[in-house]
């Protein structure tokens, strides 16, 4: 037996919110490059923004309605992104099903509840999908 076995990814609580997170990360790029661009000329930008109406429409907006659609296509097609898509699902169930431990902290006179995830990983492959569960006793 070795002494460490991989057991995959293990499910985070930011999982949930990495759809989300991906587009974002792939919309940056064009919003600094309109920054970039309308930023030594952001005075005359101010005083007409007609036009510059049709540039700000093909580096923001065109974007804006492409990468959502791009995002939903390598969710369907690419293997990493279906095993972030098979995190996110997992990491959902485990909320929603309420397969966690909540802590109450007291910071700065307000109460918080923290969140610990148990120990879940995923491993996934072409064809198959492999969860361990590692759970104590009788906690969930």
């Amino acid at each position: 037996m070795p002494l460490y076995t991989y057991r995959g990814l293990k499910v985070h609580k930011f999982y949930r919110s990495i759809r989300v997170l991906t587009a974002f990360l792939m919309l940056v790029p064009f919003f600094i490059g309109a920054g970039c661009y309308y930023y030594p000329i952001y005075q005359e930008v101010i005083y007409s923004p007609i036009h510059y109406l049709p540039s700000s429409l093909l580096l923001v907006g065109l974007p804006c309605v492409l990468v959502p659609i791009f995002n939903w296509m390598l969710y369907q097609k690419v293997l990493f992104f279906k095993r972030l898509n098979s995190l996110r699902i997992l990491a959902n169930f485990l909320l929603e099903n309420r397969y966690y431990l909540s802590k109450t902290i007291r910071r700065n006179n307000r109460t918080t509840e923290k969140i610990i995830l148990p120990k879940v990983y995923l491993r996934q492959t072409n064809y198959q999908l492999l969860v361990s569960f590692i759970l104590e006793g009788n906690k969930f």
